[in-house]
């Protein structure tokens, strides 16, 4: 053993950006499998109450909940907004709705989620592969100076783990959440 500084410094990397990090960084206290984690991990934002410029913005072909001040509900793909209405695709043609109309609009499934959801999973996998087949490497490396190129088995299960990983951490603009509420009574 040439260097047992720079061996002791890998493992402990490799230690801590492995899935054994939870466990020597506190995290267990955090949530898990058993423990649910808190369904947000945004800072506070107040509610979008008059935020009709939320609702403009929205991404087109996102399915959206509307209730009305008439009491009912219209859920349907969002087509566009313009400052005074809503427009929502129709079996036959476009609904548009007012803005006076509106009371609450919500985000049910944001648009491109499909493409996204796979690119997440490639690009996670890619961060997998390379992050297990280097560490892997790095080791005997740095223990002898000899150069040794780990396994496939070790690239695709890195590959299959950083995909998983990728999937599990949701992204927080593609929840459902409420849009916006409007100003009523002021």
């Amino acid at each position: 053993m040439k260097r047992p500084a720079e061996m002791v410094l890998v493992l402990l990397v490799t230690l801590l950006a492995t899935g054994c990090a939870p466990m020597y960084t506190g995290a267990i206290a955090a949530g898990g499998p058993l423990r649910p984690r808190a369904a947000s991990t945004r800072p506070y934002e107040p509610p979008p109450i008059g935020r009709w410029d939320a609702v403009m913005s929205l991404r087109k072909a996102s399915t959206i909940s509307v209730l009305t001040n008439d009491g009912s509900t219209r859920t349907a793909v969002f087509a566009g907004a313009t400052v005074d209405s809503l427009i929502l695709v129709g079996s036959v043609s476009d609904i548009s709705i007012q803005r006076l109309q509106v009371v609450r609009v919500d985000l049910v499934r944001a648009s491109g989620r499909g493409e996204s959801m796979a690119r997440d999973a490639a690009v996670g996998g890619l961060v997998g592969a390379v992050t297990a087949g280097v560490g892997l490497a790095l080791i005997p490396f740095l223990a002898s100076g000899d150069v040794w190129v780990p396994p496939a088995r070790v690239w695709g299960v890195g590959a299959i783990l950083g995909a998983a990983g990728a999937l599990m951490n949701p992204k927080e603009d593609r929840l459902p959440r409420t849009i916006y509420i409007a100003r009523i009574g002021i």
